[in-house]
């Protein structure tokens, strides 16, 4: 193989990485999965301590009240993950539809296209566009798709994927606050206070890794937010609860 062909090899190459981007979009879902949880834990524990305070030792009211939220909240969830994914997906097989149409209409344009986006990307001319070439006479549609668009053709987004990894997060989180205030045991919700606030923080904790952030900021927002929402349903109850009484 001569040198210039080894170039453009190695331009190929470094240009287009697939395991990088689906390496990216596995921790994707995998962020959105712990912020889902993360909600579930919080609007759930914000319910049941709210109810709890309101009406103490009404293990049926309390037991109600977070099953309304454990369910509306999952499927809230999910629905707006599936119409939000959904609408992404439209516009993906949208983008992709006018990219086939301009390939076929204007071949030459798009290819010089092309070259222009990979010397955005750093090859010269020369290289930019030999490369450009190569991959327009392999898979025309992938290359413009992956460099112009940030688009796989052949792997849309999953609306229906997406809407049952927040319903199960979105249920796993909920069912931490859910479970401790009905446990038997002398404060309730204390007990559901310290398991929300451990949930909070490995949540954190998690997308904080995920993200590459510092950790500390990400507990300390995800502690404080939770408990702020748990300490103000308290509050409300406890005022209801002697409106009632």
């Amino acid at each position: 193989m001569r040198d210039d062909d080894q170039e453009v090899e190695a331009a190929i190459a470094h240009l287009h990485e697939p395991h990088d981007q689906a390496v990216g979009q596995r921790l994707n879902w995998l962020r959105a999965g712990v912020l889902g949880a993360n909600d579930g834990i919080v609007s759930v524990a914000g319910v049941v301590v709210g109810v709890a305070a309101a009406a103490p030792g009404n293990i049926a009211a309390i037991a109600t009240a977070g099953i309304a939220a454990v369910a509306a909240g999952a499927f809230s969830m999910a629905g707006g993950e599936y119409v939000s994914v959904s609408t992404q997906r439209d516009t993906e097989k949208a983008l992709i539809a006018k990219e086939i149409r301009e390939l076929k209409e204007m071949p030459e344009e798009e290819l010089a296209e092309l070259a222009g986006l990979y010397r955005q990307r750093g090859l010269s001319a020369d290289l930019a566009q030999q490369v450009a070439e190569e991959l327009t006479a392999h898979d025309a549609l992938a290359a413009h798709a992956e460099v112009e668009l940030g688009i796989d053709p052949q792997e849309f987004t999953n609306p229906w994927v997406a809407a049952l990894s927040s319903f199960l997060a979105f249920t796993v989180g909920a069912l931490i606050p859910f479970g401790m205030i009905l446990l038997p045991i002398g404060s309730p919700i204390i007990a559901t206070a310290a398991a929300v606030v451990i949930g909070l923080l490995l949540t954190g904790l998690i997308s904080a890794r995920l993200g590459g952030a510092p950790a500390l900021p990400a507990i300390m927002r995800n502690v404080l937010m939770g408990s702020a929402t748990m300490a103000a349903t308290y509050l409300i109850g406890l005022l209801f609860g002697v409106a009632v009484g």
